[in-house]
């Protein structure tokens, strides 16, 4: 029985421990009142009348400056040894997860068209990828695409 009494009468107050008085509201008043100075403060309001945002106090990267390299001109003979392939694709088999060739472009230096053409597809093509390729099915089914033959 004295263990148990220990256990009811933890505080020796002579109550049983599910019979404790409920908490003051003091606490629960406290952390209103602490609740609401931070919204104040987070509300607060600058010399312009709108809300701050709170500071960032990470250090801002230092900005680099805007460095142009100085471009040589080439001669004639040089800007032809440059020119750029371009080819895009379209998806064929299961899914359009396979890609084939189905146009190829190349430009000189200056941006010329060199050559530029549709190649048509042997395969049946499942995936035109028109929203990247910008090729539709007409482009290789056209007079003017190329086949490998």
């Amino acid at each position: 029985d004295s263990l148990t009494n220990k256990k009811v009468n933890k505080n020796n107050t002579g109550k049983n421990n599910n019979d404790k008085a409920p908490k003051s509201n003091k606490s629960n008043a406290t952390k209103t009142k602490k609740n609401n100075s931070n919204k104040q403060r987070k509300n607060k309001k600058g010399p312009n009348g709108k809300t701050q945002k709170k500071k960032n106090n990470k250090p801002k990267p230092k900005k680099q400056p805007n460095v142009v390299a100085e471009q040589q001109e080439l001669t004639l003979e040089e800007q032809g040894r440059y020119l750029a392939l371009d080819c895009e694709m379209v998806g064929v088999g299961e899914y359009g997860l396979t890609s084939a060739l189905a146009r190829v472009s190349v430009v000189d230096y200056n941006n010329a068209v060199v050559f530029d053409t549709y190649v048509k597809v042997d395969e049946p093509v499942t995936d035109y990828r028109t929203f990247i390729s910008g090729i539709r099915e007409e482009h290789l089914q056209s007079d003017l695409a190329m086949g490998f033959e």
